[in-house]
């Protein structure tokens, strides 16, 4: 067995055994995080048995991806809609059976979406009464603080007040919805009795539980076609063998089914479908895609600033194709046109009130007003924070990827693989984020999936144990995390004690 296979296996069987372990104990004397100011709440769940849901999924999408990559399934060369279509599914049984693994079952997902103590967005989203009132309060100074949206952009709050406002318009439709949701989802009427009775201490309307429902299926849902995107750039960039590995790697990654349902997860399919659309616009040479590219990355940044940190990793891919010996000055051009179609929405949006520049200023000023945790613990445990949470078969690859790219360079996939060691390194040291970097740092985790996979490739070659030894070590801790951490609920208790 090779090396970094042998590095990966002793990594994550040791770590996640530990972690679990710890979750098992009364007093754990080993904390995820820095004491004093942050760490990740442990809650051991008894219903290991719901571990055979998730794994008859992760298992149906290893064994495609196993004779997928071997070339056995000889459809996927020709024809991947299948393969593509196979794999969204099984994505979206990943994220829906792991909703359910938990202590609280779906409950989790429902307490969260639905508290505002741990989700102010639904909150911001209820009190909001148009969207006027909403875009104004975004760009106002003197807004009251409160961190988990005076620092973000009004997105999250328009994604919920658009479905609060779609659901109330037909509240047959909404009660409807609700009770067939809580017919079909273990558990849910429960949850929701406990939300209304001991965690919010108030009534929901159906358009408001409607809308908790449908927010959790839109998430799930976007995670899961986000495979689309992921497949054909890695396949463009990595090649395709590497593509369908990083498909399984994609769909078992612990921290994208560990913040689940949490609007973070938007941001995944988002920044993909950005990193492609970049991706193919330049490769293409095809300016619709770069002028969709600079819509997309404007629509991003009133998500999440977040998107900042994927257009530093984009401009540091630039860099290193313009470095000397590369003759690509001339393909970079062309990135006018996003440039053409991001300026073009931030001044749309003028004429009705709404400067999109003085809503992300406003959201910078309190991001770094709001930063009181010590630079030096969180620059040491923030790496080890993301590599815990991309998973521990990936970061031993992706760290293999970065030593191989370093060495050779002469290929995209490498010059790429630099690129998002330098954005890491970048990310940790600028301080920007102390902490919960495992969900802040969401978007860049599909990305470090391709590089582990084409790492994976290089190291194995043709032989046919390298990825289902990763696969299965991705799913065992993913298992074992989610049985032994509840990053969901660590608001929630905070909130009401």
């Amino acid at each position: 067995m090779k090396r970094w296979l042998i590095a990966a296996f002793t990594l994550t069987i040791t770590i996640s055994v530990v972690v679990f372990t710890q979750a098992m104990s009364e007093k754990p004397s080993l904390q995820l995080g820095v004491p004093g100011e942050w760490t990740w709440r442990y809650d051991h769940s008894p219903y290991a048995d719901r571990a055979l849901i998730p794994l008859v999924a992760a298992g149906l999408l290893g064994v495609l991806c196993y004779f997928a990559r071997q070339r056995t399934l000889e459809f996927v060369g020709r024809r991947p809609s299948i393969f593509l279509a196979l794999a969204i599914f099984f994505t979206l049984w990943l994220q829906v059976s792991f909703a359910y693994l938990g202590r609280a079952g779906f409950g989790q997902g429902i307490f969260w979406a639905g508290f505002d103590g741990a989700n102010p967005y639904f909150g911001e989203a209820r009190r909001t009464h148009s969207l006027t009132e909403l875009m104004a309060e975004a760009q106002d100074p003197n807004r009251p603080f409160r961190i988990h949206v005076s620092a973000h952009p009004p997105g999250p709050v328009l994604f919920y007040y658009v479905l609060l406002r779609a659901w109330g318009t037909t509240p047959e439709t909404a009660a409807a919805f609700t009770k067939f949701m809580e017919k079909v989802t273990p558990y849910a009427g429960e949850s929701r009795a406990i939300l209304e009775e001991r965690i919010a201490r108030r009534s929901y309307s159906n358009a408001e539980l409607a809308t908790l429902y449908s927010s959790i299926l839109i998430l799930w849902l976007l995670v899961a076609l986000a495979v689309l995107p992921l497949y054909y750039w890695a396949a463009s960039l990595f090649g395709q063998p590497a593509a369908i590995a990083t498909i399984g790697f994609y769909a078992l990654t612990p921290s994208i089914l560990l913040f689940n349902p949490m609007t973070d997860q938007m941001v995944v399919p988002t920044a993909i479908l950005m990193l492609a659309s970049f991706h193919f616009g330049l490769s293409r040479r095809d300016p619709a895609k770069l002028l969709f590219a600079g819509i997309l990355t404007w629509i991003g940044l009133q998500y999440s600033l977040s998107f900042l940190g994927l257009l530093f990793l984009f401009g540091i891919c630039a860099f290193l194709e313009v470095m000397p010996g590369k003759h690509d000055l001339d393909r970079l051009k062309l990135l006018a046109f996003s440039a053409l179609s991001f300026v073009v929405m931030v001044l749309l949006f003028l004429p009705f009130g709404y400067n999109s520049l003085r809503a992300w200023q406003i959201c910078l000023t309190r991001t770094v007003q709001g930063e009181t945790r010590s630079y030096l613990a969180w620059t040491g445990f923030n790496l080890f924070d993301f590599a815990l949470f991309a998973g521990l078969p990936v970061t031993v690859f992706l760290v293999r990827g970065v030593f191989g790219a370093l060495k050779r360079r002469e290929t995209a996939a490498h010059r790429f693989t630099i690129a998002m060691a330098i954005t890491l390194m970048a990310l940790n040291f600028s301080g920007i984020n102390r902490g919960e970097v495992a969900r802040l740092w969401m978007f860049l985790m599909p990305m470090t999936t391709a590089i582990a996979a084409y790492a994976l490739e290089e190291e194995t070659g043709k032989a046919r144990w390298g990825f289902p030894i990763c696969f299965g070590l991705l799913f065992v801790q993913s298992v074992l995390f989610k049985l032994s951490l509840d990053v969901l609920l660590t608001s929630i208790e905070l909130a009401t004690r």
